[in-house]
C-alpha cells in the first residue's frame, strides 16, 4: 500500500502494522511514547529486581507472586517494544519510499540513521528472508503474524 509523505501517514503505517500483529495502538504519538515508556519501565524494573543476567527460566521460576508478575510484565514489555520498533521500521520504509517498492536494506539503514537504533545483522537477515513483514500485499503476511502470536506462551502463575 502506498502512503502519502506526511507525518499522519507515517503514524497510520505504524498503526496498521501494530494492529496486524494484534497489539494495542495508542491514539496519538504522545500515547505511543507513554505506552512505550511504561512498558520499558516494566522491563527495567524486572532487570533491576531480578538481575541483568537472569535467564528466562529464572524469570519463569520466580518464587513469589509479585516476582512472577514483575517477570511477566518484563517479558511482555520486551516483546511489545520489539514489535513497536519493528513497526517503526516498517513505517519508516513505507514513508521513505512514498509508494515505490521497498528495498529492505535501504529502509533498515535509513531507520538506523534516523532513529539512532542499531539493527543487528541477524535481524536484517531475518527481515530480508521474510519480505512479507514489509509488504502489505504479501499473501503470507497474516500467516507470519499469526505464527508469531500462536507460539506457546509460558505459564507464570501455576
Amino acid at each position: 500500500m502506498s502512503i502519502a509523505c506526511t507525518g499522519t501517514a507515517f503514524y497510520q503505517a505504524f498503526k496498521q502494522n501494530m494492529e496486524a500483529l494484534g497489539l494495542d495502538v495508542p491514539s496519538s504519538w504522545y500515547g505511543t511514547q507513554t505506552t512505550l515508556l511504561t512498558r520499558v519501565g516494566a522491563l527495567v524494573a524486572a532487570v533491576d529486581r531480578l538481575g541483568r543476567n537472569a535467564t528466562l527460566a529464572e524469570l519463569i521460576g520466580a518464587t513469589t507472586l509479585p516476582e512472577k508478575l514483575l517477570a511477566a510484565s518484563g517479558i511482555y514489555a520486551s516483546w511489545y517494544v520489539g514489535a513497536a520498533v519493528g513497526s517503526l521500521m516498517v513505517a519508516t520504509g513505507k514513508y521513505a519510499q512514498c509508494g515505490s517498492s521497498t528495498d529492505i536494506s535501504r529502509a533498515v539503514q535509513r531507520f538506523q540513521f534516523e532513529a539512532a537504533i542499531r539493527v543487528p545483522s541477524t535481524l536484517l537477515f531475518h527481515l530480508q528472508t521474510h519480505p512479507e513483514i514489509f509488504d502489505d500485499n504479501a499473501t503470507n503476511r497474516l500467516m507470519y503474524a499469526r505464527r508469531g502470536l500462536s507460539t506457546k506462551q509460558p505459564e507464570f502463575a501455576k
